[in-house]
């Protein structure tokens, strides 16, 4: 945590220092560009040629999407065995919108603490494997593999139900599957039926 601390103050000192300063000094966060950089696992290379970066503007910043055709085989290879070995790759999906005041950053890592905390206690290792977690501007994730599904989204279901949350959803890493809903928007349920 000291890191992404001292990241972020980085950041802020880049983004808020002085026109004298500026005026004179270019100021980097972060790494120095590498020409040519790849990645080797076995026999299987990656470089900058093979992947498309997309930029989109939005109101708070970029979004960036990040596109690799010769990954494409690999994901359908490791997940065409997860699934074959009867486990799951996915994660959970839920708005961020609830989360305000001047420690709101600390509120939405708090909670994913705690829905991990959860979903390790009440489902265990056999059941679940943590794999990592992301927090969005709009929505926090928490990626997961489970060995048995149904008791996790039980427990997802749970946990989400006993918090403010408005929705929450699960989603495997397949573009072609459906979402499952484990907590649904009452109120905008409510406004929809209202406005018929």
């Amino acid at each position: 945590m000291i890191i992404y601390g001292i990241l972020f103050e980085l950041v802020y000192f880049a983004k808020h220092a002085p026109k004298e300063i500026t005026d004179n000094w270019n100021i980097l966060v972060g790494r120095q560009a590498t020409i040519n950089t790849g990645l080797r696992v076995n026999d299987f290379d990656i470089n900058g040629d093979d992947v498309l970066v997309l930029v989109n503007k939005n109101d708070e910043g970029v979004d960036l999407s990040v596109y690799c055709e010769k990954t494409l085989t690999l994901w359908e290879e490791d997940m065409d065995m997860l699934h074959a070995d009867g486990s799951v790759a996915g994660f959970f999906c839920y708005p961020l919108s609830g989360f305000t005041g001047d420690d709101s950053t600390q509120q939405i890592f708090d909670f994913r603490d705690s829905l991990e905390e959860y979903l390790l206690k009440n489902c265990g290792e056999e059941s679940l494997t943590l794999i990592g977690g992301a927090t969005g501007t709009n929505y926090g994730y928490v990626d997961f593999i489970a060995w048995d599904l149904n008791h996790v989204l039980q427990t997802a279901k749970e946990f989400f139900n006993n918090t403010d949350i408005k929705w929450a959803n699960f989603h495997v890493f397949r573009r072609n599957a459906s979402t499952v809903r484990l907590k649904k928007d009452e109120t905008d349920e409510k406004q929809h039926i209202d406005n018929k």
